[in-house]
């Protein structure tokens, strides 16, 4: 077997003995499992939503739609503050 091989094979061993063991200790609700049981506080679950734009992505996609688009296409981008806010609001309530 190649190298390329075997390490393919070790990473998706780990990853399937993680998703195992995650599995096991899991908590029994989706509610606790997707919005931490409804705890968070307002500007953890805002901090959190914030965090997810600024993946590797996001700034191609912007750039993307403006190249395309011209200015126009960066109001994708700044139209998205208030569902993002009301979204934050509805997890940590």
């Amino acid at each position: 077997m190649k190298v390329d091989g075997a390490i393919f094979i070790a990473c998706l061993a780990i990853a399937l003995g993680l998703g195992v063991w995650h599995a096991r200790h899991s908590s029994e609700t989706t509610d606790e499992c997707f919005a931490a049981g409804r705890s968070p506080s307002w500007w953890l679950a805002e901090t959190s939503i914030v965090a997810t734009t600024f993946a590797a992505v996001a700034p191609l996609a912007i750039a993307g739609l403006v190249a395309t688009d011209s200015i126009v296409g960066n109001w994708f981008w700044c139209d998205d503050g208030l569902p993002v806010v009301i979204g934050a609001f509805i997890v940590s309530h």
